[in-house]
């Protein structure tokens, strides 16, 4: 797992964890092994599983807003056994031939 925290008074003004989750959205729309959870799914959570997705070649996206604080919590869920150069040449050749 890898998180991210952003204070949001360090960003533009206007920017919060919608925004910065419709961005994730829109960018890996079309991604093959990437999943940005929705806002109503990421906020259910009570907490993230690290195992959840072993033995694969995915990765969950999630944000948490904190309104109270004025914080994001980015957050990726993945299994980063076999993501060496061997792994990432399998995954590229995978998108590669995904778009043929």
């Amino acid at each position: 797992m890898l998180t991210v925290p952003l204070a949001l008074r360090l960003l533009t003004p206007g920017v919060d964890g919608a925004t910065l989750h419709t961005c994730l959205a829109a960018h890996y729309a079309d991604a093959t092994h990437v999943r940005v959870l929705p806002l109503h799914e990421s906020n259910a959570l009570k907490h993230l599983d690290p195992q959840a997705l072993k033995g694969t070649n995915d990765m969950h996206l999630n944000v948490f807003h904190d309104v109270e604080h004025e914080h994001v919590l980015l957050s990726a869920v993945f299994d980063n056994l076999g993501k060496g150069a061997s792994g990432a040449a399998v995954q590229n050749l995978d998108l590669m031939l995904a778009r043929q």
